[in-house]
């Protein structure tokens, strides 16, 4: 980006009593555009170069830094750019203090004290909050002093009052980005109907005022983009049975009714082409990734016997972190071993996932995966693939058949990888938590892992959890997966992929989700 007078456009922040410069630059996503903030400039101090260089570097001081710039740098972009938001929408805590750029602009052109510009900041700002999880949400008393000492005098606040714009009752000693964000915004809302509910409990007391059924956290449930995840394949079919304008009618249950009318055969037709592609680039994505370690010639050659496109097949994909429990299938190894196992109806798992690169809880599962998908019994039914990209999770949600996802409750917010899956004819096999307490059709468009509780007790929770996941595999999903007609259609599966379509594809979209923002909150 240029100004006026052709000169690369620039913005300045103070960050630890440096002048950092940013430059700006537009990029045009589809009819949007996209404005970047890019530190790695002549003008900055090496260390300052790169601020912007890499997102989950597991550096404090680096995350409070590019928070730093995106909160505060991003309003001086806009207004560099001489753009007048209507509502500032945060979506995560990561651009709060943008709040306070806000309330200091004000301050500079009105006068007063904070309390006089908050109602002002308040009615232009919206805020999403994301997840219950507190990683990456504070920092510490000592960080903000070295970084906010020169600010909050700006804001006519003294250190005991800035530091109560960030105050959690239940951590003395962090400042929160979700207080900040919450306490400055005149509406927030969690991303599922769940998360809403544990988000308004966790910040109740922010609103002592209130009770609290009105603590004023709502929801509005996360959707996907269905076009960009939806296999061409199954796009063509959709094209010929629900009408030429399928697409433009996303939210409309008349149109997704219309799946009863495609033929169980051509459905599961294009389903097993779709796995049967997601199997082969796994197998060649293993193979690469053992050529590169150098493996044994027998370790090379088993590829050919990795994975079969007529077999059961599981999959998940996602980060991978204590809490979203990926290991938990494999609580009972002898006993996945025989189900997996089985000669007249075997199962097979597809994983893929990253760690962040400070998590080393997370590393270590991705480890003990690797290990025991190594055992005898399990070596051609278990696969894993390295260096997840946006490429093959597609292959993921539109190959799989089933798709697992096995969070503590009631740590996942939302989640939209099974949103993808269903949209697919993928069938849902989940935690209630998320989006899926919202999702899930007992005994219609999916399974549930456990029941719709959790106990205080983690390894108990996991013990459960993991023997209702066993146990339904084995008595009724396998079952229903290998009951096929002569022509080798298992019709009852193929009725519940229809169902998954059916119930999850008009709710779980972007159009939808778009529109409850703008109906509910932009012009409320």
């Amino acid at each position: 980006m240029c100004n006026e007078h052709g000169q690369r456009l620039k913005i300045r922040v103070t960050i630890r009593q440096r002048m950092v410069k940013a430059q700006v630059w537009q990029v045009q996503v589809g009819r949007s555009l996209l404005y970047l903030l890019d530190t790695d400039i002549i003008e900055n101090d090496v260390d300052d170069q790169q601020i912007t260089a890499q997102l989950y570097s597991g550096d404090p001081h680096k995350q409070l830094a590019q928070e730093i710039l995106l909160g505060v740098g991003g309003v001086r972009m806009l207004q560099a750019l001489g753009i007048e938001p209507a509502i500032y929408h945060l979506n995560d805590v990561h651009a709060a203090f943008a709040l306070l750029e806000l309330a200091r602009f004000e301050l500079d052109q009105m006068g007063g004290t904070l309390a006089d510009v908050t109602p002002y900041v308040c009615d232009r700002t919206l805020f999403t909050t994301h997840t219950p999880v507190p990683t990456g949400q504070v920092f510490s008393l000592a960080m903000m002093d070295d970084y906010f000492v020169d600010y909050w005098p700006r804001l006519g606040l003294d250190r005991a009052e800035f530091f109560a714009l960030g105050a959690q009752s239940s951590n003395p000693d962090v400042f929160s980005m979700t207080a900040l964000a919450l306490q400055l915004t005149r509406s927030a809302n969690a991303v599922s109907k769940r998360h809403g509910e544990v988000s308004s409990q966790l910040w109740q007391n922010l609103y002592a005022e209130r009770s609290e059924k009105k603590a004023p956290i709502g929801y509005i449930t996360n959707g996907i983009h269905s076009r960009s995840w939806i296999a061409p394949l199954l796009e063509d079919l959709y094209q010929d049975y629900l009408g030429k304008h399928w697409a433009e009618r996303l939210s409309d249950p008349d149109i997704w009714s219309k799946i009863e009318h495609i033929p169980d055969e051509r459905l599961w037709q294009r389903h097993q082409i779709l796995k049967a592609r997601l199997i082969a680039y796994t197998r060649d994505r293993v193979l690469k990734a053992r050529r590169e370690r150098k493996e044994c010639s027998d370790d090379i050659k088993a590829v050919e016997r990795l994975l079969d496109p007529k077999v059961l097949t599981l999959g998940f994909a996602r980060r991978f972190s204590d809490y979203k429990r990926s290991d938990l299938i494999f609580r009972d190894l002898s006993r996945l071993t025989r189900i997996f196992s089985n000669q007249k109806r075997p199962v097979q798992l597809i994983l893929a996932g990253k760690a962040r690169p400070n998590d080393t809880a997370g590393k270590r599962i991705i480890q003990r995966i690797t290990e025991w998908s190594c055992h005898p019994d399990l070596r051609d039914r278990i696969a894993f693939i390295e260096d997840y990209d946006m490429y093959t999770a597609k292959l993921m949600v539109q190959g799989i058949d089933l798709w697992l996802n096995t969070p503590r409750r009631p740590l996942e917010a939302s989640g939209t990888s099974g949103q993808k899956v269903a949209l697919n004819g993928g069938i849902n096999f989940s935690v209630l938590d998320g989006w899926w307490c919202e999702g899930y059709k007992p005994h219609l468009n999916g399974w549930a892992i456990g029941e719709d509780a959790e106990t205080r007790d983690q390894e108990v929770q996991d013990t459960i959890d993991a023997e209702s996941f066993y146990a339904q595999l084995e008595r009724d999903i396998v079952r229903l997966y290998y009951d096929c007609d002569r022509n080798h259609i298992p019709h009852g599966w193929v009725k519940r992929m229809k169902a998954s379509i059916r119930t999850i594809a008009p709710i779980f979209n972007s159009d939808r989700m778009v529109s409850d923002y703008v109906n509910q909150l932009y012009i409320s």
